[in-house]
């Protein structure tokens, strides 16, 4: 590989742990989020416990779960993507 494809790749990976970071980043805020509404279920009534506002609680409970598992696998992916390209350079 040349010198010029090699910066190519340099750039690329640049980039791509620039969007790893922000991945991180954002999944650390939804990981935030995701306490504040377990405080928030946790503190309902046990009398209101079969109602609307719980279940939309435990709902975005698991769907913020589901997110972080989604950028976690994300990033997965993106730190493997890195390392083919490292190792492409040779």
């Amino acid at each position: 590989m040349n010198k010029e494809r090699r910066k190519s790749i340099d750039e690329i990976i640049q980039r791509l742990n620039n969007a790893l970071t922000e991945i991180e980043s954002a999944s650390e805020d939804i990981d935030n989020l995701k306490s504040e509404e377990e405080e928030y279920k946790d503190n309902i009534p046990e009398s209101m416990q079969n109602g609307e506002k719980y279940c939309l609680a435990e709902e975005a409970i698991e769907n913020m779960d589901s997110a972080i598992t989604s950028l976690d696998g994300l990033a997965d992916s993106i730190t493997e993507a890195i390392e083919y390209l490292e190792t492409s350079k040779g």
